[in-house]
């Protein structure tokens, strides 16, 4: 081998070869007994595999750019539990969409907001997962979602249940742009609005082929409450058994673009969901005298309700 050919292949040694040392699977509990001990020791770019069981401790995810993966097909063989005390997760370190947690059942966590998952700064990717009986003092029982820095926050496959809290008993989120599709969010209970998904100011959400059901709030918008200014979508989405109003939109700068969402009362029967979003209207358009709403396909523009 020539000096030039030796050179470059000290190169390309000194190139790749860190390069793939970087990524690495850390399976738990046989190389480290908790997933927090796997963080801790893990790398930007390494993948965590828990194996099924109870795993009773809270996590963070302390900044790193890292996959913990359950049993995304049967996440509730994978069970982490806050003990009834802190947030169960925490993404709070300026994590990126490369952080993916999937395939997890996330409860019995208790704290101020966030319960389930405590999302600040970051935009993690959070698929497959079920977040149940945790209870906050304030938002976001089962998850607390605020400040992406202009990125998009993805969520899939979620089921978010039997989570409580002041206001977003399900999901609490503001100041942020969110996607959440094909999920579940069900029998949460808040004392404030929006016991299933709290849309606060500067959010940009998109939602699809939602089923929020059976939400329960003492005040006002057990399905979802959207709090201007915001920009959303929601498409193909169920409403079915929520207690209170469905969905309330306050706000003189809402751009929001409803597309088949359906709302059905217990029984499912149509008529009376019609009235039921006529009772949504008039709480939804205070100041706006035009605003019209119908059952059929719904749209909202600043402001006013219109059927198309």
């Amino acid at each position: 081998m020539n000096t030039s050919m030796f050179k470059f292949v000290i190169i390309l040694s000194l190139v790749f070869f860190p390069l793939m040392a970087q990524s690495a699977i850390i399976d738990v509990p046989d190389d480290f007994e908790t997933i927090q001990a796997a963080i801790d020791a893990s790398e930007n770019g390494d993948e965590i595999h828990v194996s099924p069981g109870e795993y009773v401790e809270n996590i963070d995810f302390d900044g790193k750019i890292i996959s913990v993966i359950g049993n995304p097909d049967n996440p509730e063989e994978v069970i982490i539990d806050g003990g009834g005390e802190g947030n169960v997760v925490m993404i709070a370190n300026g994590e990126t969409d490369d952080t993916i947690l999937s395939g997890f059942t996330i409860r019995n966590g208790d704290t101020e907001d966030g319960g389930g998952i405590y999302c600040v700064d970051s935009y993690p990717t959070l698929l497959n997962l079920i977040v149940r009986d945790n209870v906050v003092t304030r938002n976001g029982g089962g998850i607390y979602c605020t400040g992406s820095d202009g990125n998009s926050i993805r969520m899939e496959r979620l089921e978010v249940t039997s989570n409580q809290s002041w206001q977003g008993a399900g999901i609490f989120l503001v100041e942020l742009d969110v996607s959440l599709s094909n999920s579940i969010i069900s029998e949460n209970y808040s004392t404030g609005q929006g016991s299933g998904i709290y849309c606060g100011p500067n959010t940009i959400s998109n939602f699809d082929n939602l089923t929020i059901t059976g939400n329960e709030s003492r005040s006002i918008a057990a399905g979802i409450s959207y709090i201007s200014p915001i920009e959303a979508s929601l498409t193909n989405s169920i409403f079915s058994g929520n207690i209170e109003p469905s969905i309330l939109i306050l706000s003189f700068n809402v751009n929001a673009d409803l597309k088949r969402a359906l709302a059905y009362d217990q029984a499912g029967e149509y008529e009376k969901s019609a009235k039921e979003l006529y009772k949504i209207s008039q709480l939804a358009t205070r100041g706006h005298p035009k605003a019209m709403f119908e059952f059929g396909t719904m749209y909202m523009k600043e402001g006013m309700w219109v059927v198309q």
